[in-house]
């Protein structure tokens, strides 16, 4: 299998914090044997945070597929860089974002991937949050900067819970990901634990030239800030707190983190090592989860519905979800069929 560096769960997108490497913590208490404490605490919750976990759903579901089959040394960009604002574009009718087509890495694009980008976007106000968010980095920063993250071609074969274990294609022989989902604020997690050895510039996310792979920056981007942005952050400068939450087990934001390497020939035996979290909604990812009930999906059990991600992938079709509107709470299940680009997922509809 093929790898790179982040970690993730359902319900939101969490990132680990600070670039330096750190050694591996030990496991909390209630986390699955093995897995690494978090040492973060939940995101405050805030008026966005239902379009911030779909945006963080999609950004995991869009890391995944980029690294799917797809990852070699001679494309390693396509994968690291596929969270880049330089990667995407505002569509025609500017209601929602899309994949740019004068990107030279535009190539790679699946089917798959722009059907995972649409459907978060049949809720208009994710869309909203993803367009607002490109134009927040077209008008504040210049492009030449984008998020590199290795860890994300790990994801390659992940399913949830994992553990998965892959090797980093760019790095010395034996460099390696270590991706496992646990539990995490009554959501999900997914933890990249990633060993380098040997390099001069580690980091689990850090910033790099966009002349990795193109010229110049798109023309769009007219700001000064030499930063790298994504749009799945959205329109603020703290980004988005599912995105990224904490590297090497620090809590960070996306305007807090100085995206910077550190140099491994500096520490023991010349090894760094990293950790990245994520948060994507369970119901939107393959793979059983599970909370102090036992298997979420249930009608006795069911999963806790994010309003702006209705859709789940087919392993869960069917499964049951609840949510509370007007102080009633309703019970629905993924059941309705819907099709884009030729990818079908199953959208919640209540049932009573």
């Amino acid at each position: 299998m093929r790898s790179r560096l982040f970690g993730f769960t359902p319900v939101g997108l969490l990132f680990v914090s600070a670039l330096a490497c750190t050694t591996p913590v030990e496991p909390t208490e209630g986390a699955t044997e093995g897995t690494p404490e978090l040492l973060t605490s939940c995101p405050a919750t805030t008026g966005q945070d239902a379009q911030m976990r779909s945006a963080a759903t999609v950004a995991f579901d869009l890391m995944k597929l980029a690294a799917d089959g797809q990852i070699s040394k001679s494309n390693a960009f396509w994968v690291y860089s596929i969270l880049a604002s330089q990667r995407y574009r505002i569509d025609s009718a500017g209601q929602t974002i899309e994949f740019d087509p004068s990107d030279p890495l535009y190539g790679y694009v699946t089917s798959t991937m722009k059907a995972k980008l649409a459907f978060a976007q049949l809720d208009a106000s994710v869309g909203k949050f993803l367009v607002d968010g490109i134009r927040y980095a077209y008008s504040t920063t210049d492009g030449w900067q984008y998020p590199s993250i290795p860890a994300a071609q790990g994801l390659d074969d992940y399913k949830y819970p994992g553990p998965t274990s892959a090797p980093l294609l760019d790095h010395t022989a034996g460099d390696s990901v270590v991706i496992t989902g646990q539990a995490w604020c009554k959501t999900s997690m997914v933890v990249f634990n990633q060993t380098c050895k040997n390099s001069h510039n580690y980091a689990p996310l850090i910033m790099h030239d966009i002349r990795d792979w193109r010229s110049t920056p798109p023309s769009a981007f007219t700001g000064k800030d030499h930063r790298p942005t994504s749009p799945f952050n959205g329109p603020t400068a703290a980004g988005n707190p599912y995105l990224i939450v904490s590297v090497n087990g620090t809590t960070t934001t996306w305007a807090g983190y100085d995206f910077a390497g550190t140099d491994c020939y500096t520490l023991p035996n010349s090894t760094c090592t990293g950790t990245l979290m994520i948060d994507p909604v369970p119901y939107a990812e393959p793979g059983d989860y599970y909370n102090t009930t036992g298997i979420v999906g249930t009608q006795a059990n069911p999963y806790t519905l994010n309003p702006t991600t209705l859709f789940a992938v087919p392993e869960h079709a069917d499964a049951w979800a609840t949510r509370t509107i007007g102080g009633v709470q309703e019970w629905g299940t993924f059941s309705r069929a819907t099709s884009l680009f030729g990818v079908t997922l199953y959208k919640y509809s209540k049932q009573y």
